[in-house]
């Protein structure tokens, strides 16, 4: 778990699960975060809330996934949808999730 929250890196993060994939990110938000540039000896574990929104096939969808279970970064998954785009194979996934670091 960071010792701050480090947005650079957690986008970067989540980014690096699509890579060796055909999924493409079509969405990537947080929601508002007070980031205190204080320092705090009591390392509060804080989080950071987020959307994520991914397209590709099946098998793409399962591998991004895989990665973000496999990921350095501590997540938690809150909500996971899946849903068909209109043409081909492809699936829309969205997961609302938070992402971890200590204050």
């Amino acid at each position: 778990v960071p010792s701050n929250a480090d947005l650079a890196n957690l986008i970067r993060n989540l980014e690096n699960t699509t890579i060796g994939t055909t999924a493409s990110i079509s969405a990537l938000q947080f929601q508002p975060l007070v980031i205190d540039r204080k320092e705090d000896p009591s390392n509060k574990l804080e989080e950071i809330s987020f959307t994520f929104n991914i397209e590709g096939s099946y098998d793409t969808i399962k591998a991004v996934l895989q990665n973000l279970y496999g990921s350095a970064r501590l997540f938690t998954i809150a909500n996971l949808s899946f849903n068909k785009v209109a043409t081909g194979n492809i699936l829309l996934m969205n997961i609302t999730g938070k992402a971890y670091f200590l204050k």
